[in-house]
């Protein structure tokens, strides 16, 4: 309404009502930052401490991570500061649910067609939808246009998801709205209706490891993905693979404690301190787990004993230690093993140690 008495020159000729819709205006804005401001900080504990500055110093060092990390990206490691431009829009692209996309298309369309004029009572006002669309793309705008060091996946950027979603429903609901037939109105409810239930089922299906998900769409599911991209980067399958353990994998226990292995050190907070034993060097132990982020899997030679996977895909090997397996490509053959033998990332070997790590060998 404010904008609609500027633009018909009201404002001039009555100012106490441009007044007051300036006042409510403002009123409104000042609501709804309280409002979030106050969500973020009851999910961030670090700016709990520091309420005032420390979103302002976030945003300042969101653009120069001081820790280097590799991601498996396009088939390869890339560091995170040499990321291409589209890795947290591809990332969109992959790991998004189909039913969203055929909602911010819905709404895209809309836009395009109608603008910003409120063509039907049940539209929000352009002011609520200008606030969504620009927390859902400003931080993607921004992280493109600074070429923001980003770590594995989405987990910088999650807070952009949900006013992302907002947006899709959004777009539905006015595109139903629309549609003066009643065929494609129901054919846009059976569409988006089946999509997500195909994201509830693949849920289910993931169940505990729904972090790993990729759309079929463009990512053509999790198997797929995982051959060129990340997968379990929080290690959330090493609990898995102990609980495995426990329940399948027989081991007299009167003789000693079976002994556990890995690169991933925390698992020895996973195991039962009475019956197992966390050793620090893998290849001594009785049963090694490595996931495939990093080819860790692949690093300590031996039988396989047991895989733990997702939608199809890989994401934990137990394995039991055996050096007869050295030769075996499997592992003879991983970049990664030549890490584990002191090779390190220093002097001469540094750019021979970079090369290796952008390849990963099927």
């Amino acid at each position: 309404r404010y904008l609609q008495v500027w633009r018909q020159g009201g404002m001039w000729r009555n100012r106490k009502e441009g007044l007051r819709l300036g006042k409510q205006f403002i009123l409104q804005s000042v609501s709804i930052f309280a409002v979030a401001y106050g969500t973020m900080l009851a999910f961030w504990p670090w700016a709990e401490v520091h309420p005032l500055s420390g979103p302002w110093k976030a945003f300042r060092t969101i653009t120069s991570f001081p820790h280097i990390q590799h991601s498996f990206f396009e088939g390869k490691y890339v560091r995170s500061t040499e990321i291409p431009w589209y890795y947290i829009p591809k990332w969109l692209l992959l790991t998004l649910p189909e039913f969203l996309f055929v909602g911010l298309a819905a709404g895209a369309v809309c836009a395009a067609a109608y603008g910003f004029r409120r063509r039907k009572s049940g539209d929000l006002p352009v002011f609520q939808r200008t606030l969504v669309a620009f927390s859902a793309f400003f931080p993607i705008g921004y992280a493109v246009l600074m070429r923001t060091p980003f770590y594995d996946g989405l987990r910088h950027v999650l807070f952009a998801v949900p006013p992302l979603v907002v947006l899709s429903a959004v777009g539905i609901g006015d595109m139903l709205v629309r549609l003066h037939s009643r065929s494609m109105q129901r054919g846009l409810l059976v569409i988006s209706v089946g999509l997500l239930a195909l994201t509830l089922w693949d849920m289910g299906r993931l169940h505990p490891n729904e972090y790993v998900y990729f759309n079929r769409l463009f990512a053509g599911g999790v198997k797929q993905a995982s051959t060129d991209y990340e997968t379990d980067y929080w290690n959330h399958s090493y609990k898995q693979g102990v609980k495995w353990i426990e329940r399948h994998y027989h081991w007299d226990f009167s003789e000693r404690k079976l002994r556990i292995g890995s690169f991933y050190s925390h698992i020895r907070f996973m195991i039962d301190p009475e019956r197992y034993a966390y050793v620090d060097r893998p290849e001594e132990a009785d049963l090694y787990l490595g996931t495939t982020r990093y080819d860790r899997h692949r690093i300590i030679p031996g039988e396989m004993v047991h895989a733990i996977r997702a939608g199809g895909a890989t994401l934990l090997y137990i394995i039991r230690p055996d050096s007869s397996f050295q030769d075996d490509p499997f592992f003879a053959e991983s970049p990664f093993r030549l890490m584990y033998l002191g090779m390190g990332y220093r002097g001469a070997e540094e750019k021979e140690k970079a090369q290796a790590l952008r390849l990963r060998p099927n």
